[in-house]
């Protein structure tokens, strides 16, 4: 919805009329851990190097200014409690993510900022992760284009 106005001839004042965008509120659905009866899910996936993320706010949501640092995929539809590792397909352990849902301004996913546990960034290709909790693991897949 956009505001308009006709402007005033005689006054020689233009129409005007306000974005689209001027109040768009950017959402991304995520269940509370009561809801989640799905499979572990990475997003975005695959992750793109020009996807555009920064621009609607993804990887930036402050718009406090965007470093490769902010770059972001989230593991959602986790266990409460969890530890997530991250392997290139010839097995190389990337990084591990430690996950606790119960603590205090934990949000109801988990995310990656596509740096290794060696802080380099990584590079285009699949990988492997491992979810392990008490209740068993799983094992999903994700692509980075970069």
């Amino acid at each position: 919805m956009t505001a308009f106005d006709y402007g005033n001839p005689v006054t020689k004042l233009s129409p005007i009329e306000s974005s689209k965008a001027i109040n768009a509120t950017l959402l991304y659905p995520t269940a509370t851990g009561e809801d989640i009866t799905g499979e572990i899910f990475v997003f975005p996936n695959p992750y793109r190097g020009d996807g555009g993320y920064r621009e609607v706010g993804f990887e930036d949501p402050d718009r406090s200014g965007w470093t490769p640092w902010d770059r972001r995929i989230y593991f959602g539809n986790l266990p409460e409690k969890c530890t997530i590792r991250i392997f290139t397909l010839d097995g190389d352990l990337v990084d591990t993510i430690e996950y606790d849902r119960s603590l205090p301004g934990t949000l109801e996913f988990a995310e990656w900022n596509l740096i290794s546990r060696n802080t380099q960034a990584v590079v285009s290709g699949l990988y492997i992760f491992s979810v392990e909790s008490e209740s068993g693991s799983y094992l999903g897949k994700f692509a980075i284009i970069k």
